[in-house]
């Protein structure tokens, strides 16, 4: 961060007419600095770190040409990014206890974490994600949610659960936490809450066994200073091709040996609303 202020001091300091605006923003731009390092920024950004680069580098376009208004309009945006990203990745303690990030919710009392989602459509497919981003694959998964990954690693840790290896072989010692996840919807005036095999079907059109431990905290690494699902968009997956929050921990399934559908309830349709609960195994 301290590089980019230097900078963007630098890209002020074209301006042949000084301008009470630019002092104004430099000196926003300064304090913001002083607290958020650009790595971190990048972390809290996620997959609009791009979108910011983009910013910054039209503002330097508009500086060369001497176009001050527009210089003067893309760094405010920069800046209001900025802001949005770290406001974003900001933690808050309900008054009922809860803890809540982006749209990420730590349930104190249950000790569960939930966040929205929704089915784009209605349809019995074949599947390699359970729960996807907005930017995620979503021709090939059963939920969608604008919630961010990032987020939710954050808070299962925060609720004590510990990640791992997808499962214990040579190269892994430490299998990561095993993971119920459920889905609650609203089905006319009753409300739904089903293990998320209830959504599954295997190749013989066969439910899979909710009572059976196979998803794991595995976690997602960093590539380039991003957090890696956020750029892939999975939450969580029964595939294994790139890093995830969640993973299966069943060969065949993680492989494809096993494929796997989606299975919708009868009385689900096209853009119902769900909620996804994530709690450790019991």
């Amino acid at each position: 961060m301290k590089k980019l202020l230097l900078i963007v001091f630098a890209f002020l300091a074209n301006f042949i007419i000084a301008d009470e605006a630019f002092d104004k923003l430099s000196s926003e731009l300064e304090s913001f600095a002083a607290k958020v390092g650009k790595d971190q920024l990048q972390l809290m950004a996620g997959y609009k770190w791009n979108q910011y680069k983009r910013v910054l580098k039209n503002a330097e376009k508009f500086v060369q040409e001497k176009k001050q208004e527009e210089a003067k309009a893309k760094y405010k945006e920069a800046l209001s990014l900025a802001k949005s990203f770290v406001e974003n990745c900001k933690i808050h303690r309900l008054n009922n206890g809860d803890m809540k990030m982006g749209e990420i919710t730590l349930h104190a009392k249950t000790e569960e974490i939930s966040f929205p989602a929704y089915v784009e459509v209605v349809e019995d497919m074949p599947i390699e994600v359970l729960i996807c981003t907005d930017n995620g694959r979503m021709h090939e998964t059963i939920f969608i949610s604008k919630a961010r990954p990032f987020h939710l690693q954050t808070m299962m840790i925060a609720l004590g659960l510990k990640n791992g290896a997808r499962v214990v072989n040579e190269k892994f010692k430490k299998q990561g936490d095993h993971v119920k996840i459920e889905v609650e919807w609203k089905s006319g005036d009753k409300v739904q809450r089903k293990p998320i095999e209830h959504f599954l079907s295997d190749e013989n059109n066969k439910t899979l066994d909710p009572a059976k431990p196979r998803w794991v905290f595995v976690g997602s690494g960093l590539h380039k200073g991003s957090f890696i699902a956020d750029l892939t968009g999975d939450f969580a997956v029964n595939y294994t091709m790139a890093d995830s929050i969640i993973d299966c921990s069943e060969d065949d399934i993680a492989n494809m040996k096993t494929l796997l559908s989606s299975k919708f309830p009868k009385d689900m349709k096209s853009k119902t609303k769900v909620r996804i609960i994530i709690s450790k195994w019991k």
